[in-house]
């Protein structure tokens, strides 16, 4: 028995250190023997096959994205290709939208709708088919509705990430091509925020944004946690701070114009928030009044769960897609749009209500919970947890693309982030703040203002090489601007540096914050 178990020993010894020469020697074949591997295999391929795992070697490796000249629109997919996205395969028609049938202009007999928006209107990870776009088309057909007597057709005119900013400017400069008898549109959760650029081999990048360009690489983004190896969303989109205001005002301000060239043109658009993230569809629904905008609104939503997202992604599947296809069938029947006698099912957990009232407090209090469980009075730049990430709006980066922990923290040539006042604001106090960076030793920094605003309160700083090393700005009575107590720090430089290979604009680096 000890004789068979040592043998077994033994010769697993022997497979391991086969196996472990095998490994070491295994580059060295490759180098040596790839070619004539490859050739070996082509020679065994028709030229059939060999064009096709030539196409698909291609189609992988190409990028998605088409820059175009509009800077609010930035981007549109490459025209004519087949895609992989997120598993799924794409056809990009003409237009640079998901669709095999190219876009064109309206027939005569049409009564076209346009769903605008952006990944869901997409369709993204999922089959083209199951769109909420393509199934409201569907039903249509299958039911013969039509509206004056005219055929409806659906066009999806969406683009993940595309943001509320982008959707708005391509229809209005595209309106008359398009001629949409009626434009719903979709809003999600991550449409408040700069647009991503695109880069030479057509992928997006965050270094700077075709709508503020000028910004260069400090501009704000929902997503600027990216960096540091965290892929939820900010605070951006939260309505906490003056930024967040203005991209608000500056997206419903595009709403409000698209939806004027429509009624001119005598047609219809209704606009339709996706009610899964409270705070954005309740803040969605806030700005919207603000803006006074002339056109219906609901709370659209698929009952995400497991049997209504798939199975790799969280998008909605054909049965999420389904629930919200029905959704705006039984509301554009009860506007009196679009009647239909056999009405789809609806899903039973579906608010029906037009322009449906605001609760306020239920925003607060969304708001001062998501305050006090995020931001703080100190800030160690460098020692950022998933929450302390999402006080930081952007123009923040680390030293590595890694974003390691402790890392070099630089601030672009202009940075954004929250943080929490340790005084009560019902009192008239005011805090005091301090922020510690350092100076780099670059020649081209200096002379080097920096202009420090916080809550609106503004001071700057003048450096010279002399100053290099660790500084100390203050800036003192801050002044409280909201309920919740929270400060928007704003640092503008007006001098940055870049690598040969990293093109980031970079000023200072960050290393502590703190009110006081």
């Amino acid at each position: 028995m000890k004789h068979f178990l040592f043998s077994i020993v033994l010769g697993l010894l022997v497979l391991v250190v086969i196996a472990g020469m095998f490994y070491m020697a295994l580059p060295m074949l490759e180098s040596r023997y790839e070619e004539k591997i490859v050739a070996h295999l082509a020679g065994q391929m028709t030229e059939e096959q060999k064009k096709h795992y030539y196409e698909t070697l291609v189609r992988d490796m190409a990028g998605f994205w088409e820059p175009v000249p509009e800077a609010d629109v930035a981007r549109v997919g490459q025209a004519n290709t087949q895609q992989i996205s997120h598993q799924a395969e794409v056809q990009i028609n003409n237009a640079g939208m998901r669709s095999e049938k190219d876009y064109g202009p309206k027939p005569s007999n049409t009564y076209r709708i346009v769903c605008l928006g952006d990944s869901f209107v997409f369709g993204e990870a999922g089959k083209e088919q199951d769109r909420f776009c393509n199934q409201i088309e569907d039903f249509y057909h299958a039911e013969n509705i039509k509206v004056d007597g005219k055929q409806i057709e659906t066009l999806a005119v969406g683009l993940g990430s595309w943001t509320t900013v982008q959707e708005m400017a391509y229809m209005k400069s595209r309106l008359s091509a398009y001629d949409p008898d009626l434009i719903i549109v979709l809003s999600t959760e991550n449409d408040i925020t700069s647009s991503s650029a695109v880069n030479g081999k057509g992928f997006l990048t965050g270094a700077f944004s075709p709508e503020f360009r000028d910004m260069g690489t400090g501009i704000y983004r929902n997503v600027q946690g990216a960096e540091f190896g965290y892929n939820n969303y900010n605070l951006l989109s939260w309505n906490l701070s003056p930024l967040s205001d203005q991209l608000w005002r500056r997206s419903t301000a595009y709403m409000k114009e698209l939806t004027g060239l429509q009624h001119r043109r005598g047609k219809k658009i209704i606009f339709s928030v996706l009610d899964v993230v409270k705070n954005y569809s309740r803040n969605y629904l806030d700005h919207y009044y603000q803006a006074d905008i002339d056109a219906p609104v609901f709370f659209a939503n698929y009952m995400r769960n497991k049997h209504t997202t798939l199975p790799h992604d969280s998008h909605p599947n054909r049965r999420g897609h389904r629930i919200m296809a029905n959704h705006y069938i039984h509301v554009l029947n009860k506007l009196g749009w679009i009647e239909v006698k056999n009405l789809p099912k609806l899903n039973k957990n579906l608010s029906m209500d037009i322009n449906p009232e605001l609760d306020k407090e239920e925003l607060v209090a969304i708001k001062q919970k998501m305050v006090d469980k995020t931001l703080r009075e100190t800030i160690v730049f460098g020692e950022f947890d998933a929450m302390t990430i999402k006080a930081i709006l952007g123009g923040i980066f680390p030293q590595s693309r890694e974003g390691k922990r402790r890392d070099l923290i630089w601030s672009a040539n202009q940075s954004a982030f929250l943080m929490k006042s340790p005084l009560n604001t019902s009192s008239n106090d005011k805090p005091n703040f301090e922020m510690e960076i350092d100076l780099p030793a670059r020649a081209e920094l200096y002379p080097m203002t920096l202009t420090l605003t916080v809550n609106g309160k503004q001071q700057r700083f003048r450096f010279t090489p002399a100053d290099v090393g660790t500084q100390t700005l203050r800036l003192e009575q801050v002044p409280l601007n909201n309920e919740f107590g929270v400060v928007e720090v704003i640092l503008q430089s007006d001098t940055h540096f870049t690598t040969i290979t990293d093109h980031r604009m970079k000023s200072v680096a960050l290393v502590k914050a703190t009110l006081l």
